[in-house]
């Protein structure tokens, strides 16, 4: 049985690396990410009508894949993104979802206010995996 992992706050090189890591070790997890906002605006008379549903699109996407996930990681890697996640971090405890702290550990940002919603807090995303596995495997064994 394989478990939904929703990743928010990942940059694209490193969704690839836990992707390739955890399918190297074997592991029951599906990776799947929030998707990001648009970051230009398109040069049209419905410009604003069109950023508006492309945003609220978006946004009813990421909160079905937050809602369909098991687990909940977040890359905290600095203050404005702490800020700038609250929502989704607020939504996933609302919905008792498994969550995850990826915190830099070469980061001056520290989860401290944040650990006490977390399952676990990892300095890299091998920690990240490997707290995965072993939730995992007592899952499916």
């Amino acid at each position: 049985m394989y478990r939904r992992v929703y990743l928010v706050g990942f940059h694209s090189h490193l969704h690839r690396k836990i992707r390739e890591t955890a399918l190297d070790m074997a592991l029951p997890l599906h990776f799947f990410h929030a998707l990001q906002g648009n970051a230009e605006p398109v040069d049209s008379a419905a410009a604003p009508l069109d950023n508006l549903l492309g945003e609220r699109l978006r946004q009813s996407i990421n909160q079905f894949l937050l809602g369909s996930a098991d687990w909940v990681a977040f890359a905290l890697t600095s203050e404005s993104e702490i800020r700038s996640q609250a929502g989704e971090i607020a939504a996933a405890v609302a919905l008792g979802k498994a969550i995850v702290f990826l915190h830099d550990s070469g980061s001056s940002v520290s989860p401290a206010c944040l650990d006490q919603v977390a399952c676990y807090v990892a300095d890299d995303y091998l920690q990240l995996l490997t707290f995965l596995e072993q939730r995992s495997v007592k899952v499916t064994s």
